[in-house]
């Protein structure tokens, strides 16, 4: 007979599982319980979830209920709860079901930023957040300066790659790249956002994708509400004190 809890997966989750079954990489007890919530969802009975899998009831029925309970990101350890005078406790190892890739936009002098959650990191994700950019934010903009890093995705290559030529050249004619030395950490002030976001999005354990994405979206809202900008107090005049080396030396010619 099937048991009485029923497991119900999103289509986010439901990739992610798919995703990890078909990598080979994940190891043996989190391949089973990709597969026994997989299962679950469609209908499988206890029977026959443990007969294909090789465990036992038990091992199934907590599988469904550390997924109802902590989303993909399932606790190993169930934390200890809160008693007089001992705040809650959580163990430290947890067990991974999930990844995501964040793609920060800030505009650090108007207090302007957009965080866009894919699940990965590929040239075409890179090219249609490019385009949303132009497209949508500055629609009327003569000329975008975009300052980012050297990924081997940060290219204009990208956008032929995503779209057809046209396009990419039209898309490519308003943008303007500017690329940070590949030696030293120059995106601090972007690494400043990054921080932030990272305190208030994951200083705790992520139930699903759908959480992540609420908890994104809610710390950007108030955010952009508040116009938080970043003052950067390293100018261009302490960056020729500091790091004259790599300013050229003008020489002014005696009469």
């Amino acid at each position: 007979m099937k048991h009485p809890i029923a497991v119900t997966l999103s289509e986010t989750d439901r990739a992610s599982l798919h995703m990890f079954i078909h990598a080979g990489k994940a190891n043996a007890r989190t391949f089973t319980r990709a597969c026994v919530l997989l299962k679950a969802a469609e209908g499988w009975t206890d029977a026959q979830i443990c007969a294909a899998f090789d465990i036992s009831r038990n091992t199934s029925i907590q599988v469904r209920q550390l997924y109802l309970a902590g989303g993909l990101e399932a606790d190993v350890r169930q934390g200890l709860p809160m008693e007089p005078g001992q705040a809650a406790r959580i163990d430290y190892e947890y067990e991974r079901l999930g990844t995501a890739n964040l793609f920060f936009f800030v505009e650090p002098l108007t207090g302007w930023r957009h965080v866009e959650m894919t699940e990965h990191r590929t040239k075409l994700d890179y090219a249609q957040c490019i385009r949303w950019l132009v497209d949508s934010v500055y629609p009327h903009a003569d000329s975008i300066r975009i300052v980012q890093d050297n990924l081997n995705t940060h290219t204009p290559a990208a956008l032929y790659e995503a779209f057809e030529p046209a396009e990419a050249r039209r898309i490519l004619r308003r943008v303007e790249f500017h690329y940070t030395p590949k030696h030293g950490s120059w995106l601090n002030m972007a690494e400043i956002e990054i921080a932030i976001f990272a305190r208030g999005c994951l200083s705790r354990r992520v139930e699903s994708m759908q959480v992540l994405r609420q908890r994104i979206a809610a710390l950007e809202s108030e955010r952009n509400a508040q116009r938080c900008t970043i003052s950067w107090r390293f100018t261009s005049n302490d960056a020729r004190v500091k790091l004259h080396d790599l300013y050229p030396e003008v020489k002014k010619k005696q009469d």
